[in-house]
């Protein structure tokens, strides 16, 4: 274990965010997606309960197998039916504690449970504020 990578059943906790939507990944696979603007997870997303694919230049050229890179679209999901996201702001790894807040809340809005988004930590700072700001971009 690395930094504030957690350890998981599956791999080291990630989360990938867009514009839109924070992408949390155990390992290889989509383990909750929630809305920035909000902080709501969306259990009904599509991309809830994929696979890892890898990435993708945003105009659509060849998947990069397994990684994950920050400008480019995250894919999940199968060859056949794949989800694209928009492009990749950055990529974290959350501390522990920040991670096992996000990883229930995440549990909690897949069982139905109503749950408010987590409270505090460093990534729900920064995602909320990126949210907000986004004539921060200097790419537009």
């Amino acid at each position: 274990m690395t930094g504030g990578e957690e350890k998981g059943p599956q791999g080291p906790h990630v989360v990938v965010l867009t514009r839109a939507a924070e992408f949390h990944l155990l390992g290889r696979r989509c383990v909750g997606v929630r809305e920035r603007s909000t902080g709501s997870w969306q259990s009904g997303h599509a991309a809830w309960g994929t696979a890892l694919r890898g990435s993708r230049p945003l105009d659509g050229g060849e998947l990069w197998p397994g990684a994950l890179r920050a400008g480019a679209a995250l894919v999940l999901g199968s060859a056949e039916a794949p989800f694209v996201s928009g492009e990749v702001l950055a990529i974290e790894h959350p501390r522990p504690d920040d991670s096992e807040r996000a990883l229930e809340a995440a549990r909690q809005a897949e069982r139905g449970e109503a749950s408010a988004a987590p409270r505090g930590g460093r990534l729900l700072a920064f995602s909320m504020l990126a949210g907000l700001l986004p004539w921060l971009d200097p790419r537009g």
